[in-house]
């Protein structure tokens, strides 16, 4: 018994550590964010690019046909994409 409520007293705990926060892609993230995209075809075209490396990382999940965005990893990834595209970049000029 007292393994049972001591099993249950951790699952309670792990479930909280699971919660995150979604939101939707269009129009919430991108309207909260204009300096990531500035248009609706800016998006719409990262995604397009990017959208199998956000699903990977867990950033960016479909529902019913709506996508929604999980903000730190998202952005986090962003900053990765970002950097290695700046790399890329760096190296072909030269």
């Amino acid at each position: 018994m007292a393994r049972a409520r001591k099993r249950h007293a951790q699952q309670a705990r792990n479930q909280g550590e699971l919660r995150v926060q979604l939101v939707p892609f269009f129009p919430d993230y991108r309207d909260a964010n204009p300096h990531l995209f500035p248009s609706v075809a800016s998006a719409r075209w990262h995604l397009t690019l990017y959208r199998k490396r956000y699903i990977k990382a867990g950033a960016l999940v479909k529902v019913n046909r709506q996508l929604l965005v999980d903000p730190p990893k998202f952005e986090t990834e962003l900053r990765a994409i970002g950097a290695e595209d700046a790399a890329k970049a760096a190296t072909a000029g030269a």
